[in-house]
């Protein structure tokens, strides 16, 4: 099995956060030119597990398991995961953006630029990261 590419990794994360952030810029002055939607905010960094079904235990995305960066915290779900989650299928990283007419937030767009970065899949073990930002 791969080793885990932790520095590749968090590049791949980078370049993910500012694609998708450029993204939901962009989106905000295009599809809301009237008023324009100048204000972006990130919904965090997530580590998620995923089964065939979707979302899954231990680390549900609607949960919000944010992630702070670190090899360790990625090592120990993949333990977990390999000895006590069978249906999970991947690990992975994973954002977004928002945005909205004004600072506070009362009333914004959600999800309007998303992003995630496979880190891990059973039977193959560690990925390469690359990223897909939609």
């Amino acid at each position: 099995m791969a080793a885990l590419q932790f520095q590749r990794l968090r590049q791949v994360v980078q370049q993910a956060r500012a694609t998708a952030r450029t993204e939901a810029k962009q989106c905000g002055r295009a599809t809301y030119e009237w008023v324009g939607m100048p204000f972006v905010r990130s919904r965090g960094t997530l580590l998620c597990t995923i089964s065939a079904q979707g979302q899954c235990e231990p680390n549900v995305a609607a949960e919000c398991p944010e992630w702070h960066g670190t090899r360790r915290e990625i090592e120990q779900l993949v333990a977990k995961v390999e000895a006590s989650y069978p249906d999970v299928t991947e690990i992975i990283v994973s954002g977004g953006y928002d945005i909205s007419e004004t600072l506070d937030f009362d009333d914004y767009e959600p999800r309007v630029a998303e992003w995630d970065v496979l880190v891990w899949r059973r039977g193959d073990g560690y990925a390469v990261p690359v990223a897909e930002v939609s």
